[in-house]
Formats: C-alpha cells, sequence, structure tokens
C-alpha cells in the first residue's frame, strides 16, 4: 500500500487525563489528522489541554511531511479564553494557511494506545521532510487525490519508481511523474530512468498512451549505449497501430537517434514524411540530420546538406565543423578539410580549437599537403600559437625540401635547434634541397659549410639535391663554379663536395673536358685537395666517354697524391678497359682488386669484386672474343650470390652469342685460369 495512502486516525480520549475543570470535553473524540479538524480543536479547546494536543499537531506534521510553524511555540503558556479563544494569535493549521489538504472519507479510529506518541514521536526524526515539494503542488479536491511526495525521487532496485519509508511503498502523484519525465527525457544517459517513467504512468498509473509517452521513449533511445534503432521502428509501428500521428518534435526525436544509431532507409522515411506534413527543420534537426550522414559515410550528402545550411544563414555549431573535418580527414578527403578550415577561419577563427588545429597540421604534415601545412605554419606556428612536435617539424622540413620552400625548411630547423635537439645530417640536407630548389645557389653552398662545422663530413649522397639542379642545363655547372669563386674570395671555405658536384654535373650534360678543367683548377678553391669522390666521378666519365687515356691519368694522379683506391674505383677502371680493343688491363685490374680487397667487406660480403653489372659486361665482351673466361666468370657471379635475375639473364646471351656467333670456340694464345677469392 502506498504510504499515507490511508492515515490512521488519532485518538484524542487520553488527552482528558487529569482535566476535571469542565465536563464539556468528557467524551472521546475521534479527529482525522486533516487540517480542517485540528483547526477546530484548536480554537474550541481550553489551554489546559493545550499543550497535549500541540503535541499531537506536532505529531501529524511529521506524518505529513510538514515542520510545525514557529508561531505554535508562542502559543505554550499563553492563556486562552473560553469565549474570546486565542485573541490576536492565530492556529497554524487554520484554513487560511498557504495549501489545503484535501478532504478525506470517514477513516477507522486506531485503537486508544497511550505509547503511540511516544512511538511516533520517536520515528519522527527518521521521517523526510520536504515542505516546498507539498506546497508547489496543486492537488485537486476529490477524494481519489493522494498526497504530496518528496524529492527527489530515487529508484529503488526493484525497477518500479517507488520510495519505500517505513517499510511501507510511496508512490510519486501522476503530476510529479510527468514533470520528472519532462526534465529528463532530454538528459543524456537518463535511459532507464525514462523507461521506468514510463512504465510506472502505463502500467501503475493507468495512463492511456500518447505521443507524449512514445517521444519520451525514442529520445530514450538516443544513449548510445542502450539506445537502438531498431527499438525506434518498433514503437514508430506501434504507433500506427494505436492511431497516433505524430509531430514535429517527434520527427526530430527520431533524427536525434539516427545521428547515433544511422539508418539510411528510415532516415529517408522520415524526411520524406516531414516533406510531406510540410514540417521544417529546426537548426538541432540539421545538425542532427548532416551527423547522420557523416555515420552513414555519405559525405557528398552531407557536404550538400551543408551548403544549404550555409546559404540559408543557419548558425552552424562549432562542433559540427569539427565532426566534418575529423571525417574529411579520415578517408584522405584533405583538400576539401583545408577548404572548410579556410572558411572557417575567414569567418570565426575563434570556433576553432587548438586540438583541431594540432591535428590538422600533424595530418597535413605526415601527407605531404603543401599548401595547407603553409596555411597554418604560417597563422598558428608562426606566431607562436602551436608549438609542434618534432615529429611535425621534420614533417615539414621535409615537405618544404620536396616543395623548394626555404623560410619553411628554415622555420622547422629554427624551432628543432632552439629545443637544443641533436640535428642530424638528413636535416641539413632537407634545408640544402629547400634551397637548391628555389635557386639560390649561394645559400645552399654555403649549408655544406654549416654541415661541416656540425660535425658532420658532406659527401656526394649529401649532395643530390644540387646535382638535380646542375644537371638541367649546360649553363647550370658554370654557373655554379662562378658561386663558389665568389664565396672563395669573400672568404668562405669551400668544401671538396660542392667541387665534387660541379664535376659531376659537367659530366651529366656531357662536357666531359670541361670538368677536366675544374680538376686541374680544384687546388684553387679548395686546399684540402681532391678525395677519392672525385676520381671516382672523373672515372664514371671517363668510361662513358671511352678515353681511356684520360682514366691513366686520373689513375697516376691518384698514386701521386697517395689516395688509395676503393673497390669502385677499379670498378670503373675495368669498365674503361673493357671498351677498348685489348681487354686484358680489365683482368690486371680485376685482380689486384681481389687481392687488395681480399679482408675487406662491401655489401655485405667479404672481399671485393665487380658490380653486377660490370661482371656482366665482362662476360658478354668475353663472349664476343670467343673467351672461355666468360663461364669461369658466370660461376663466380653464381657463388657471391648476385641478383639470380641478373645471372639469368647474363647466361642466357652467353649461350645465345657462344652458340650462335661463335660454333667453334676460338681459344686465345695464353689462356689464363683465374681463382677469385678462393
Amino acid at each position: 500500500m502506498p504510504f499515507l495512502a490511508s492515515p490512521k486516525i488519532l485518538n484524542i480520549k487520553h488527552l482528558n487525563a487529569g482535566y476535571s475543570n469542565t465536563n464539556r470535553w468528557t467524551m472521546a473524540l475521534s479527529l482525522s489528522l486533516d487540517r480542517c479538524a485540528i483547526s477546530f480543536l484548536l480554537c474550541n479547546l481550553h489551554f489546559a489541554c493545550y499543550e497535549t494536543l500541540n503535541s499531537a499537531c506536532h505529531l501529524y506534521s511529521i506524518r505529513v511531511r510538514q515542520r510545525p510553524p514557529d508561531d505554535a511555540a508562542a502559543l505554550r503558556g499563553r492563556p486562552v479564553d473560553a469565549k474570546k479563544g486565542l485573541g490576536d494569535w492565530k492556529p497554524f493549521f487554520t484554513s487560511e494557511t498557504r495549501w489545503e489538504i484535501p478532504s478525506r472519507p470517514p477513516q477507522e479510529s486506531l485503537p486508544d494506545d497511550p505509547a503511540l506518541s511516544e512511538a511516533l514521536d520517536a520515528k519522527k526524526d527518521t521521517l523526510i521532510t520536504n515542505v516546498e515539494a507539498e506546497e508547489s503542488q496543486q492537488i485537486p479536491r476529490d477524494a481519489k487525490a493522494e498526497p504530496p511526495f518528496p524529492s527527489p525521487i530515487k529508484l529503488v532496485e526493484d525497477s518500479a519508481l517507488v520510495r519505500k519509508v517505513e517499510g511501507v511503498a510511496y508512490t510519486p502523484p501522476t503530476k510529479e511523474i510527468y514533470e520528472r519525465l519532462r526534465r529528463v527525457r532530454t538528459k543524456e544517459g537518463a535511459f532507464m530512468e525514462i523507461v521506468e517513467l514510463v512504465q510506472l504512468l502505463i502500467t501503475d498509473k493507468g495512463e492511456k498512451l500518447s505521443l507524449f509517452h512514445y517521444d519520451a521513449l525514442i529520445r530514450a533511445n538516443a544513449d548510445a549505449a542502450h539506445g537502438s534503432v531498431d527499438a525506434v521502428k518498433l514503437l514508430l509501428q506501434e504507433m500506427k497501430e494505436e492511431g497516433i500521428g505524430g509531430d514535429s518534435g517527434l520527427y526530430h526525436a527520431v533524427l536525434q537517434v539516427l545521428a547515433i544509431h544511422p539508418d539510411y532507409l528510415l532516415r529517408n522515411e522520415i524526411m520524406q514524411e516531414m516533406k510531406q506534413r510540410w514540417f521544417g527543420l529546426s537548426p538541432e534537426g540539421w545538425h542532427n540530420l548532416i551527423t547522420g550522414l557523416l555515420r552513414d559515410r555519405q559525405y557528398e550528402m552531407a557536404m550538400d546538406k551543408l551548403e544549404q545550411m550555409r546559404s540559408d544563414q543557419i548558425y552552424i555549431q562549432p562542433w559540427l565543423y569539427d565532426i566534418f573535418t575529423y571525417n574529411l580527414c579520415e578517408v584522405g578527403e584533405l583538400d576539401e578539410a583545408f577548404k572548410l578550415l579556410c572558411y572557417r577561419f575567414e569567418k570565426d577563427r575563434k570556433d576553432i580549437s587548438p586540438r583541431l588545429w594540432y591535428y590538422l597540421l600533424d595530418k597535413f604534415t605526415s601527407d605531404f599537403h603543401y599548401q595547407a601545412t603553409s596555411y597554418i605554419w604560417k597563422f598558428r606556428v608562426g606566431n607562436g600559437f602551436l608549438n609542434p612536435s618534432d615529429g611535425i617539424c621534420v614533417n615539414a622540413l621535409n615537405l618544404a625540401a620536396r616543395n623548394a620552400d626555404p623560410a619553411l625548411a628554415t622555420s622547422a630547423i629554427r624551432i628543432l635547434s632552439s629545443r637544443r635537439t641533436s640535428l642530424s645530417p638528413f636535416h641539413y640536407e632537407a634545408l640544402l634541397a629547400a634551397y637548391t630548389g628555389s635557386k639560390d645557389l649561394d645559400t645552399a653552398f654555403r649549408i655544406l659549410g654549416i654541415i661541416q662545422k656540425a660535425g658532420f663530413e658532406p659527401d656526394s649522397s649529401t649532395t643530390r639535391p644540387l646535382f638535380s639542379y646542375l644537371s638541367i642545363h649546360k649553363s647550370l655547372p658554370s654557373k655554379a663554379w662562378t658561386v663558389l669563386e665568389r664565396q672563395f674570395k669573400e672568404g668562405h671555405t669551400i668544401h671538396i663536395a660542392a667541387i665534387n658536384v660541379v664535376i659531376e654535373a659537367c659530366i651529366a650534360v656531357g662536357q666531359f673536358d670541361d670538368a677536366l678543367e675544374l680538376y686541374k683548377e680544384l687546388h684553387k678553391l679548395c686546399e684540402a685537395g681532391p678525395n677519392i669522390e672525385t676520381f671516382n666521378v672523373l672515372l664514371q666519365g671517363a668510361a662513358k666517354n671511352m678515353v681511356k687515356d684520360s682514366a691513366m691519368f686520373l689513375a697516376s694522379e691518384m698514386i701521386a697524391l697517395g689516395i688509395k683506391p676503393d673497390h669502385l674505383t677499379y670498378d670503373r677502371l675495368v669498365l674503361v678497359c673493357l671498351q677498348q680493343d685489348d681487354y686484358e688491363d680489365a683482368f690486371k685490374y680485376l685482380e689486384e682488386m681481389v687481392d687488395i680487397g681480399r679482408d675487406k667487406f662491401e655489401n655485405g660480403q667479404k672481399g671485393w669484386w665487380m658490380r653486377p653489372g660490370t661482371a656482366s659486361v665482362l662476360v658478354r665482351r668475353c663472349a664476343h672474343a670467343g673467351d672461355k673466361r666468360a663461364w669461369e666468370i658466370l660461376k663466380e657471379m653464381k657463388r657471391r650470390g648476385l641478383p639470380p635475375k641478373k645471372v639469368r639473364v647474363t647466361e642466357k646471351d652467353l649461350r645465345v652469342i657462344w652458340g650462335e656467333l661463335f660454333p667453334e670456340t676460338k681459344k686465345r694464345p695464353k689462356p689464363q685460369r683465374y681463382t677469385w677469392g678462393r
């Protein structure tokens, strides 16, 4: 039974004990705890029994969850005239109080128990008082009206929205349940509470199903953890069966659910019904619609709806822009994400969070989107609003090298240097590429000196950006040499790597003779003189131009300068000799290379030997000459584990040449047998 649904009758016969001055109150009075009955008693009782009656009133106020007014305390000890009553003092349970207790049907009286008051007084501190909740209720005057209940409502474990007080179940009135349902139906995470409230209204209170109930249940399914689009479909189907039509609010509630639990078919159905019933979308509905389209990966439709919102001048929340941007970046639509960023920045840059700026910068740099990276770097990093990580700076540096942006590269290097980050050669190489791409040869050559001062030794791998640029046109190598001469006159140290790349570019554009002349003038600009890379570059040019005399000159220069050859030097000397009619010198250099490099490692293998391409050329050359040493070289290629494809092609060519062109083997006058590396 609900708590206080049937209030007990207070029997006050024991209040007459000791009262003998008059016998007008000798009968036993059984009064209800209603406010009107107590007011009547207060107006007619003698002061001798007032103290006891006041205790009874106080007991009643606890049961109905109302604290007795402070005026009651002042009555104690004040004489009361039986004719005049209380005079200026008014009892606090009169009809002039701020709210009225509804009339109650006659009820049975309690048995005459003197201990009743003491027992209830002992329990009064444990009862819940909530005067404000009672005063705010407008209870109709009918016999079935229920007393007000204290708020807020606490759900108990038995799924019914009831409160258990003193072992008695208390259900709130219908009006209060509706008010609570209105408050929580749009609250996040209130799925279970909404379901229980609706269940209480329908099952316990006997309320008839209405649009309000379905609207609340549909909105409850916007919960990410407990909601379901299938449940929404069932509710909509049930509404049709019950003959309950939806309004604009219900359709918007469905769109809210579809923004979290997308369903393409249901969304189209809802939009079609809204169009037929001339229901327009509210700003919140637009946001939910676009969010649902994004969840369904309908990016083109979502973009169209976003453009429609702009054209209709509907305010777009920043979070929708953020979700749009994240989704576009996720699917690789960086151009569209960049356009959206530019639009937002020009409209209201304050709405863009620093987290989104950082995410976009990381995404654009990692995917090498130069235009977007430059845009963010200019407006956020350059002004100090963003502090990019080392990884982003490295990506920006590489991006600047690709797009020949020295300003971006310099800014990234400056940030890395300010953190005392140890710069590696690849940092400087990217910076070199950026300045070379911008055709700033003067700064590019200076960077080679900076690399040397940083403790690194530039080599041919460092100067690849310079070589790529200088080999574009025949006039560029001479222009680069002029830049080096000017820097030398200005007092700058010219690194040999700068001279080597100019010589290499001359050979690449077909100016081998000019390259030899630059070599002869090298000592004027570089006090350190040539290194092994200088001679390897020149020997490469001699092999391309088939000038053995120049190659022998360079070999003698190496001996005179005391520069020891490496495996690449011998390899190119072999190539030069193979282009002559008498190629015996190629085998001599091969034997010398194997002997000198016997205990050295190259390309993960012990001992020097020819590169696969050079070995293949030597096999073909011997095959054309009918030299059986071609088979021995092929066997050595297999033993050393040279690329199988290269070996197969070489063997095939050898068999073709040997079988078709020379059916009879032509032996050389002095056949020799070699055992390389054995």
